[in-house]
């Protein structure tokens, strides 16, 4: 399994600035499991895995909201930490150690057909 991550400081969404994390795995060769670790816009610690599809230089995703349609995403955690390096690096390492139970989930949730908009 390939794994690229990389831990910075930068803006996410919008004006929020500190340090992140992400975390890239790819699962097939259209999909793409991202995981994040940033400060969100409520001021909490939040890391989210979510699967991408790929298609040439491009990456989507698809939201839903409600039952069905949309790709896999999951919070993992949001927590009430500083948004320093090393809380950051725990926090992200506590969902890289997750990885084969997300892939699974990721996998499952794609054979169960769940990703199609009806």
């Amino acid at each position: 399994m390939n794994i690229e991550t990389a831990i910075f400081k930068g803006v996410n969404r919008g004006d929020v600035k500190g340090w992140q994390a992400r975390t890239r795995v790819k699962i097939t060769d259209a999909r793409e499991l991202e995981i994040t670790t940033w400060k969100g816009c409520n001021g909490s610690l939040d890391t989210r895995a979510a699967v991408y599809t790929l298609d040439g230089i491009f990456r989507s995703h698809k939201f839903s909201f409600g039952a069905g349609g949309g790709d896999f995403s999951r919070r993992l955690y949001a927590a009430k930490e500083r948004c320093t390096e090393a809380n950051v690096r725990a926090q992200h390492m506590q969902a890289i150690n997750q990885i084969d139970e997300l892939v699974a989930a990721a996998a499952n949730y794609y054979a169960q057909g769940r990703d199609a908009f009806n």
